[in-house]
């Protein structure tokens, strides 16, 4: 079971009612207690969903599920050569082939 908290708002001014889905059961294992849409501004990992209601009753979802943290992978040297200006260049992985330059 999901549960819905609800706040007044604007968009485009137009009066609609933000909402945010969250899962109670994972609030309550970090000790939270939900009661307004403003509790989980410092949690937005516990968002599932998040949107607004339109004055005519039409759902918008803008959020489709909590931020992931993405993994950056950090490029290593796998290759050492000369540029074409003379300069050492860098290889970083053999499709991208991109050369640094130094100053």
């Amino acid at each position: 079971m999901l549960r819905v908290v609800r706040s007044s708002g604007r968009v485009s001014d137009r009066k609609v009612t933000f909402i945010r889905l969250f899962d109670p059961v994972r609030a309550a294992e970090r000790a939270l207690d939900v009661r307004s849409f403003r509790d989980l501004d410092p949690h937005p990992g516990l968002i599932l969903k998040a949107g607004h209601i339109e004055p005519d009753g039409i759902v918008v979802i803008t959020r489709h599920g909590p931020p992931r943290e993405v993994a950056v992978p950090v490029p290593r040297p796998t290759d050492y050569a000369v540029s074409g200006g003379g300069r050492p260049a860098v290889l970083y992985g053999a499709a991208s082939a991109i050369p640094r330059r130094s100053a």
